[in-house]
């Protein structure tokens, strides 16, 4: 998650040009804010062992693969074939799976 803030950070705090960010960890998966905000949830479940942290991880996680389609309509609307061309070449959340 450290990663890919850093990446975006001027974006997001100086309001500067948007420009599609392709590499560093957004060359491995394209959203891995969700993919890092998903692992913690993981990782409580394992250690907590109850059954409801065992059935919200799960919707945790669809909750963000929900997001993302609605994240990359607009991105696509904003970048066009650039995006599209991006989408072809790297994974939507977990690196080499989806």
């Amino acid at each position: 998650m450290i990663l890919s803030l850093r990446r975006i950070y001027r974006f997001l705090m100086f309001k500067e040009e948007k420009k599609l960010v392709k590499d560093g960890v957004y060359g491995l998966v394209r959203h891995p804010l969700y993919l890092g905000d998903s692992i913690w949830p993981i990782g409580w479940s394992l250690i907590w062992t109850k059954l409801c942290s065992l059935i919200l991880t799960p919707i945790w996680f669809l909750f963000y693969i929900i997001t993302t389609f609605y994240e990359e309509r607009r991105l696509e609307e904003e970048f066009g074939d650039e995006y599209r061309e991006y989408k072809k070449r790297v994974r939507r959340i977990i690196p080499l799976v989806y």
